[in-house]
């Protein structure tokens, strides 16, 4: 597994991509320095019991990356590289992740959803409010990138 150490300040674990300045470029940022030099380095296996299980009403996943979106700031302490379940019995490794409100989402941002009835923002704005009651244009979405393993 794949864990990320800050060459600045050599802190490890909880690194982000947030947008850069031009809404076509995202980074790795230090959440303790703030820095975007980082390197990868290799991580000891984990015990299953110990991994976060993401649950999914329409578990369709294919190969290579996919995404899920997610309402709110729930799932946005995940590491990139950190292993994770899905629906309790698929592992999956964390490749990116977007925080930003549903309205700043593009399309490409989510061609490689899970479901395929969410590629498009439409058919993931409806899902989403179907799953989400309070969901809107305007609220905070974590899009989460994974990997299966």
């Amino acid at each position: 597994m794949e864990e990320y150490r800050c060459i600045l300040c050599g802190a490890t674990g909880s690194y982000y991509v947030f947008r850069g300045a031009s809404r076509d470029s995202s980074y790795l940022q230090c959440y303790r320095c703030g820095s975007t030099e980082i390197e990868c380095c290799e991580k000891e296996n984990v015990n299953e019991n110990d991994l976060k299980i993401i649950h999914f009403n329409k578990p369709v996943f294919h190969d290579g990356t996919n995404c899920t979106v997610r309402y709110g700031y729930k799932w946005a302490n995940l590491r990139i590289g950190e292993e994770i379940l899905l629906n309790g019995d698929k592992r999956a490794s964390i490749k990116k992740l977007l925080i930003c409100r549903f309205n700043e989402i593009k399309e490409r941002d989510i061609s490689c959803e899970h479901d395929p009835e969410c590629r498009t923002i439409d058919g993931l704005f409806n899902t989403l409010s179907k799953v989400y009651p309070k969901f809107s244009n305007n609220s905070i979405v974590t899009v989460i990138y994974f990997k299966l393993i």
